[in-house]
């Protein structure tokens, strides 16, 4: 019985200014449309997409208290700490196991309530699969200002009401401390732990951007989502590939294929797509309509260590390496160098900051190749191809969240551009 109403709570979305209704319906949007993404769903797929949904906003202070009742005045905090922690790993369990068993298809909104004060409401939410439907009583109160749930109920019984009194007779058989400990053991913390590493490449990798760039914070967000805990490593490219072959580190987050990069890594599919330009002097006078005939025109050409260019550019002559966009950028702005090969996004940011070389630079209108943007994994990591598949699956749900399209706005970009050349690999 529980676990149906459990099963009610994972009505919830991020959108925590709009009413108890725009939020059970934005949520509802949102998690349908996730497990259709994700295609063919399992039991720890639905536990990851209740931490998304779910967690965050769940008013689980209110929760602990109403279900340990008396108990939770007489607890310790650490006893209460302890039961925040294996409840909300129990809770998620319990709706996990209740989608994983019915999977239903269909959802509406039948009605919404509030109490006379406007603090608290009610909504009735029917969800269906074939023929068989079953209707929830979502509660949810206002705190500071944010609508959150704190019980549901099915068929008239309080989820809340469930917990209590389960936990209440435990509690008076074999104490707080014995109950809580076979809860811990019951629902223990699964830690998926992933070491992501990169080289400084603003906006995509950047310690100095609040969220250590735009690779990072969609690979960290994917990942998450997939139920992975991340944590991020700044080091050399040299250092990040060695790190990877010693254990050291388990996902580089920002990698360009190229063939002598397959021998030794294995890809996700492509989260991004680096658009290249040309950045040559405003007096330049090259012509950057496309790629061949700025190759065609012979010009010093200047490139990035580590860049898996295509082999057109790699091969092309008059072809000069830095390791410092300073210095790249300086060797244009003084006519030392024609042009430089640059993700648009990286030239912006370069010179953005570059003011007193701005205004002596220049950036061709259209891209002129396209690179597929991956994460990488040494082909002999032990969980590289669940890591990989995983990732993969769970892209795709990142693709079309409301956090992905926010996340580009935050870095000003408008699409994610798919635009790819005869020369992507």
């Amino acid at each position: 019985m529980k676990h149906w109403m459990a099963l009610a709570l994972v009505l919830l979305c991020h959108n925590v200014q709009a009413g108890p209704k725009d939020i059970i319906q934005a949520s509802l949007e949102q998690l349908f449309s996730d497990i259709t993404s994700l295609e063919s769903t399992n039991q720890r797929d639905y536990q990851n997409l209740i931490a998304t949904h779910v967690s965050p906003l769940i008013d689980s202070l209110s929760m602990g208290q109403l279900i340990l009742g008396k108990y939770w005045k007489r607890a310790s905090i650490q006893q209460k700490q302890t039961f925040m922690q294996c409840f909300s790993r129990q809770f998620r369990a319990t709706q996990a196991e209740a989608f994983s068993a019915w999977q239903p298809t269909k959802w509406q909104i039948l009605e919404q309530t509030f109490n006379d004060n406007q603090t608290k409401a009610a909504i009735k939410v029917r969800m269906s699969k074939a023929s068989e439907s079953r209707e929830f009583i979502l509660r949810l109160q206002q705190i500071e200002q944010q609508w959150r749930i704190y019980d549901a109920s099915y068929l008239g019984i309080s989820l809340l009401k469930n917990f209590k009194d389960d936990y209440a007779l435990k509690i008076n058989n074999q104490g707080l401390n014995k109950t809580l400990a076979q809860v811990c053991q019951q629902y223990p913390e699964l830690i998926r732990q992933l070491t992501i590493a990169g080289t400084q490449w603003p906006p995509f990798i950047s310690r100095s951007l609040p969220g250590q760039g735009l690779s990072v914070e969609m690979v960290s967000a994917i990942l998450t989502r997939a139920g992975y805990q991340v944590n991020m490593v700044f080091a050399p490219w040299k250092r990040v590939l060695e790190g990877m072959k010693q254990g050291e580190f388990d996902i580089n987050v920002a990698v360009w294929k190229s063939k002598q990069r397959e021998q030794v890594l294995s890809f996700s599919q492509p989260y991004f797509y680096n658009q290249l330009v040309a950045v040559q002097s405003h007096q330049g006078q090259l012509d950057t309509s496309n790629l061949s005939s700025l190759l065609a025109q012979r010009a010093s050409l200047g490139l990035m260590d580590d860049y898996a260019y295509p082999p057109m550019i790699q091969q092309y002559p008059n072809r000069q390496y830095f390791n410092q966009y300073g210095s790249l950028f300086r060797d244009i702005a003084t006519n030392k160098l024609d042009f430089a090969l640059l993700d648009q996004y990286v030239a912006q940011y370069y010179l953005h900051h570059f003011a007193t070389l701005k205004s002596s630079l220049q950036v061709s209108a259209n891209p002129l190749d396209s690179r597929t943007l991956h994460i990488g994994m040494i082909k002999q990591h032990p969980a590289a191809k669940e890591v990989l598949t995983d990732f993969n699956r769970y892209l795709k749900i990142y693709l079309k969240s409301r956090d992905f399209q926010a996340l580009l706005t935050r870095y000003q970009i408008n699409k994610l551009d798919k635009t790819s050349t005869d020369s992507q690999p």
